[in-house]
């Protein structure tokens, strides 16, 4: 766990170290830092931005608000920080989705993640998994997908939302006809 914190604190630290500094008379952060989270609250990417929001407000000696700004594939969020003044004090702590994938959404997002976003760095990585209940009667994705073929429209899935990785592997796996 002290790992895990420890590389959210460093991944969270050069995300902060991008931030102005020339033009700032007053040591860095002079006034809260806003961390821009495009999830809706209690999910695992505000879980762990709360956590480094934690490291880092201990490091600077003040609250580091968490500011949960959710919708549109994340897009929303991802354009408030956009939108907010390039003076370091607003920080988007957001999955790949708004920064690599929303390019390919129709519409396209309201800005352009080339130009107006850095990446600072990479906090952690996100395994998933495909969980059925044990009735079903499949004990490998093999035999889930046959079973699937074999009854298109008994199963369903659900994912995080629109453009989560999780989202596009269910995508490939239903194009190969796993289960909507």
């Amino acid at each position: 766990m002290n790992r895990i914190c420890s590389a959210m604190l460093v991944g969270a630290l050069c995300v902060i170290a991008v931030a102005p500094s020339g033009a700032q008379k007053r040591k860095y952060p002079a006034r809260p830092i806003k961390l821009v989270v495009p999830t809706t609250p209690g999910g695992g990417v505000d879980a762990v931005a709360r956590l480094v929001a934690l490291h880092v407000a201990a490091k600077f000696g003040q609250q580091i608000p968490v500011d949960n700004i959710s919708g549109a594939a994340q897009q929303i969020g991802t354009n408030a920080v956009v939108r907010a003044p390039a003076d370091g004090y607003t920080v988007l702590f957001a999955p790949p989705t708004p920064i690599t994938i929303a390019e390919h959404f129709e519409p396209k997002p309201p800005y352009d993640a080339r130009n107006d976003l850095v990446t600072a760095g990479m906090i952690g990585r996100n395994p998933g998994l495909i969980v059925i209940n044990a009735s079903i009667g499949a004990s490998t994705l093999g035999e889930f997908i046959a079973l699937a073929r074999a009854n298109p429209k008994k199963y369903f899935y659900g994912s995080p939302g629109q453009g989560h990785a999780f989202h596009l592997i269910t995508e490939f796996l239903r194009a190969k006809r796993a289960p909507r």
